[in-house]
C-alpha cells in the first residue's frame, strides 16, 4: 500500500495527471502512511484512517479529509489552504507552521493539537481546541464562534477581526495575544489568563472585572517566575504549558 501511495502521490505522477480526474481514497486504512512532501492536492480522504501519518511539507491544498482519523498525524509545514477537515479527529496532531488559510475545521477535534505559528487566516475553527497550542498562530478573520479553547495556549497569537462569539476561553493563556479587534466579551477574557501584555478592545481592557483578573494572573506569574520581563515570562509560560501536556 505504501508503495502504491508513493507512486500515486508523487510529484511526477500528479504533474502528468489530468487535474479534472478525482482520486478517491475515502475510508481506506492508511495509518502510519509516509506522505512527506507528497502532492495530495484535491484528493478525497473522507473517513480515511491516517493515524500517525507523516505528511510534513505535503501539498494538501483543497484536500478533502472530512471525518478522517488524523490522531498524532504530522502535518508540519503542510500546504492545507482551503482543505476540508470537517468532523475530522486531529487529536494531538502537529500542524506547526502549516499554511491553512481558509481551512474548514468545522466540528473537528483538535484537542492537544500543536498549531504553533500556523497560518489560519479566514479559517473555520468552530472546533474542539481543548488544550491546543496556537502559540504565534495567525488567526486573522478566523471564525472561532463556539470553539472550545479551554486551557489552550494562545500566546502571541493574532486574532485580528476574528470572531470568538460564544467561544470557551476558560484558562486559555493570553500572554502577548492580540485580541484588540477580535469579537470577544468581558466574561470570556475574565475566564481566561490575560496579562498586561494582552492586547484587548479598549472597552474590555478598561472593565474593572478584566483589570482585576489581569492583576490576579500577573501576581500568579510573578510568584512562579519572579521578577522577569514580560517576554521571558511569556516564553516560560509557554514551556510550562507544553510540559503539562505530557503529565
Amino acid at each position: 500500500m505504501q508503495q502504491a501511495l508513493k507512486a500515486l502521490t508523487g510529484v511526477t505522477c500528479r504533474r502528468n495527471t489530468d487535474s479534472s480526474v478525482q482520486v478517491n481514497l475515502s475510508l481506506l486504512h492508511l495509518a502510519n502512511a509516509e506522505l512527506g512532501r507528497a502532492d495530495l492536492t484535491a484528493i478525497h480522504f473522507w473517513g480515511a484512517n491516517l493515524t500517525n501519518a507523516y505528511l510534513e511539507n505535503a501539498k494538501c491544498a483543497g484536500v478533502k479529509l472530512g471525518a478522517a482519523e488524523l490522531v498524532n498525524a504530522n502535518l508540519r509545514k503542510a500546504d492545507l489552504r482551503k482543505a476540508v477537515f470537517r468532523s475530522a479527529d486531529l487529536t494531538n496532531a502537529d500542524l506547526s507552521y502549516a499554511q491553512a488559510e481558509e481551512g474548514d475545521f468545522f466540528n473537528a477535534v483538535l484537542g492537544g493539537a500543536i498549531l504553533c505559528h500556523a497560518h489560519l487566516r479566514g479559517a473555520k475553527l468552530e472546533a474542539d481546541l481543548l488544550g491546543a497550542d496556537l502559540t504565534g498562530a495567525d488567526l486573522t478573520q478566523a471564525n472561532l464562534s463556539l470553539a472550545d479553547l479551554t486551557d489552550a495556549s494562545l500566546i502571541g497569537a493574532k486574532f485580528d477581526r476574528a470572531d470568538l462569539k460564544g467561544a470557551v476561553l476558560k484558562g486559555a493563556y493570553l500572554n502577548e495575544t492580540d485580541l484588540a479587534t477580535a469579537r470577544v466579551t468581558v466574561d470570556q477574557i475574565a475566564s481566561a489568563r490575560p496579562t498586561n501584555s494582552t492586547k484587548l478592545p479598549s472597552l474590555i481592557a478598561a472593565d474593572p472585572v478584566v483589570i482585576s483578573r489581569i492583576a490576579e494572573i500577573e501576581e500568579e506569574m510573578a510568584s512562579i517566575f519572579g521578577s522577569r520581563d514580560v517576554a521571558t515570562s511569556s516564553r516560560l509560560t509557554s514551556i510550562l504549558h507544553e510540559a503539562r501536556r505530557y503529565v
